[in-house]
Parts: C-alpha cells; sequence; structure tokens
C-alpha cells in the first residue's frame, strides 16, 4: 500500500523492534538452549519458569539460575554455555518469522522509514537470526552484548533512537516482553505490544496488538499519533 501524503506525513521517525518473539520465533531456542544447560545440573526447565524470564539480559538470567537452583557455577561461564548452545541452534536453523513480521520490515523499506533491532540477544545470535532480513530494513542493531544496561532499563531503545538519529518520543516500538515495553515505556517512545508467550498486564501509554500480520502506513501512522503519557509512565 502507497501511504497517502497526510500518511506520510503523520509516519514515525523510526520504528524499533525486539527479536526474540517479536520479529521471529526464537524464544523456542533460547528455550531448548536453557533446558538442555539447565538439565546438566539436574534442573527441569519448564514452560511455566521459561515464561517468568522472557526478554531479561543473559547475565541476569545467569545469575538468577545460579542462585535459584545453587548451580555450581560462576554466572558468567552459564552465560558464556547458553549463548553457545542457542548460536548453534541459530546457525543451523532458518529463522521462523513472527506473522506479518517480515512483511513489516517490507513495508518500512518502502516508506523509507529507518528501523532497528534492539534485543537482549548477543550481536552474533542476532545477525544469525535475522540473516534473511529484508534489503533496506534494520540499518541498527542494539544488541545484549554491548556495554550498557539491559531492558527494563530505558538505554536500549534511547542508543537505537540516537544511532538513527531520531527524537526516542518520534519513534514506535515493537515488543512482546514485560522487561522490554517496561525499557519502551522508560525511554519514551510509542510502545505497542504484541503478546507471545508472557501475559502483559495493562500500563499507561502502552498500545496492545494481537499481531503483526496487516500493519500498513495507516496503523503506523496511528501509533505514533498516540500521547505519550505525562510524567513517569512506570511510576
Amino acid at each position: 500500500m502507497t501511504p497517502t501524503p497526510s500518511d506520510a506525513a503523520a509516519l514515525p521517525g523510526a520504528v524499533l523492534l525486539d527479536m526474540d518473539g517479536t520479529l521471529t520465533d526464537s524464544e523456542k531456542w533460547w528455550f531448548r538452549g536453557e533446558a538442555e544447560l539447565l538439565a546438566e545440573y539436574g534442573v527441569e526447565w519448564t514452560e511455566e519458569l521459561a515464561k517468568e524470564v522472557v526478554g531479561c539480559p543473559i547475565d541476569w538470567w545467569a545469575s538468577t539460575m545460579v542462585e535459584r537452583f545453587g548451580l555450581p557455577a560462576r554466572p558468567e561461564d552459564v552465560a558464556r554455555d547458553l549463548v553457545a548452545r542457542v548460536h548453534g541452534i541459530v546457525s543451523r536453523e532458518p529463522a521462523q518469522w513472527r506473522p506479518g513480521a517480515r512483511e513489516l520490515l517490507e513495508l518500512l523499506a518502502r516508506l523509507a522509514v529507518p528501523s532497528a533491532v534492539v534485543t537482549s540477544s548477543p550481536q552474533a545470535i542476532a545477525r544469525a537470526a535475522l540473516r534473511e532480513a529484508p534489503a533496506g530494513s534494520l540499518a541498527v542493531f542494539v544488541t545484549g552484548d554491548e556495554d550498557l544496561a539491559g531492558k527494563p532499563s530505558p538505554e536500549p531503545y534511547e542508543r537505537a533512537a540516537g544511532r538513527l538519529g531520531v527524537d526516542p518520543a518520534d519513534c514506535v516500538v515493537f515488543e512482546d516482553s514485560l522487561f522490554g515495553v517496561r525499557s519502551a515505556l522508560a525511554a519514551r517512545t510509542h510502545a505497542v505490544v504484541v503478546p507471545f508467550m508472557a501475559d502483559i498486564p495493562p500500563l499507561p501509554g502502552l498500545l496492545r496488538i494481537d499481531s503483526l500480520d496487516g500493519l500498513d502506513a495507516r496503523a503506523l501512522s496511528r501509533f505514533a499519533a498516540q500521547p505519550l503519557p505525562a510524567g513517569d509512565p512506570l511510576a
């Protein structure tokens, strides 16, 4: 769909997207890696437990697992082990796009709206998982192995907006996790949640859609026009 001039004038300055569970169905890769790793310590990892940590930084996950289950290992070694396992899975298996995700990236490229991926996954995993992303999309990657506070801190989304040269207030963000939406809201972006594995409660300023499928220029303009809540949206 080609936007009208009025649509184009109201388009967001940039669109920032989470990866795992938002662009790609890659949470299952993380679940497999986590389950395999913890099984070696005699811990059964269930989907219910995994839902509690969807979207969290890897270092936080590793520290939490060591403390919660008394693992006889250093958190940094657990994190390194998990990343190696998941990178192996991602490198062997093709990306499985979430419904409408690839089409959204193609739309953004056609509209010349800059886009970035903002993920807790390391750079190597993100690049491998998104190796088939449409040309002209995802000009910037902000990943979990960078020197910054991870989600739910606002830093990841602030950094992505800064690299694109766009004010966070002019950005639309698509997320699927509570860690992610809190990060997006704290960065003062127009946050849109597309729930997947985790239940996301209503939050001030948070928009909600069922799927990325069928989004067009008018939808993007509508998201960008949503007023940001006054004060701290998470207070």
